[in-house]
């Protein structure tokens, strides 16, 4: 007696078959969609995690030239002084911002005007002679991150990506005047991601445009570059030491 399957036994096998075969085709488009998804996320890690350190970073450092502050890199006069108006003490150099808490580590508001766009860049107007420790600073900024510059398997992560950074910092239109910034206590405005000409006076507010690029793939099917763009909003509202100030309430 022969030994085989029976009718039912071979439907059965059939059915399975076309079921798993219908199933390859979508397992395998889902797969290349998660890959797309981590390429995306993690281009978008990269650039965020240099807006983090840019926006860390001093917003000019032309307050230095200030006299009052004498070149003092400690110096806590940074707000600079776009558009010039009146203040309580008659000054009419200085830019007015309300709201400024009388403490010890107080900001305050220089009568300097900040870089131009054409002072941008590492061997613009900064501290430290060249390092980057203002905004300024980072204007057409590069550099490449490789996976295999990462020390360490528990630092590769599940790295997979080389990345190009491309920065770029510029001044925005100013959507306010100078008499809401005096005395306005709710003042709103529609900020614009087109940068001003260059030749174009300083504005009280920056934009950083940060790219971050797939060097291992730069350029997709369409044509269109593999590279994800965050844009940053940076004010004119100086610097001051955190401190811890108590108030009285009756």
């Amino acid at each position: 007696m022969k030994k085989g399957f029976t009718l039912i036994e071979l439907i059965f096998t059939i059915v399975i078959l076309a079921i798993t075969t219908m199933a390859i085709p979508r397992i395998v488009a889902q797969t290349t969609e998660l890959n797309a998804l981590a390429i995306k996320e993690e281009l978008v890690y990269n650039a965020k995690a240099f807006m983090s350190r840019i926006s860390k970073a001093q917003w000019d450092s032309a307050y230095a030239a200030d006299a009052s502050c004498g070149g003092d890199a400690s110096c806590m006069d940074r707000i600079l002084t776009v558009t010039p108006s009146v203040d309580d003490s008659g000054n009419s150099t200085k830019e007015v911002r309300p709201g400024i808490l009388p403490e010890a580590s107080q900001r305050g508001i220089s009568s300097q005007a900040p870089a131009t766009k054409k002072q941008f860049g590492r061997n613009g107007i900064s501290f430290g002679g060249g390092r980057y420790n203002d905004v300024d600073d980072y204007d057409k900024f590069t550099t490449q991150m490789t996976v295999g510059n990462l020390v360490g398997s528990s630092s590769r992560g599940d790295f997979i990506l080389n990345t190009r950074i491309n920065v770029d910092v510029d001044y925005v239109a100013e959507p306010f005047n100078a008499a809401q910034y005096a005395t306005g206590t709710d003042i709103r405005g529609v900020l614009r991601d087109l940068p001003n000409d260059e030749s174009a006076a300083p504005t009280n507010i920056k934009m950083v445009r940060v790219a971050a690029t797939d060097l291992n793939d730069a350029v997709a099917k369409d044509g269109t570059a593999k590279s994800v763009v965050l844009k940053a909003f940076l004010s004119n509202i100086g610097v001051g030491v955190q401190t811890t100030v108590t108030r009285l309430h009756n």
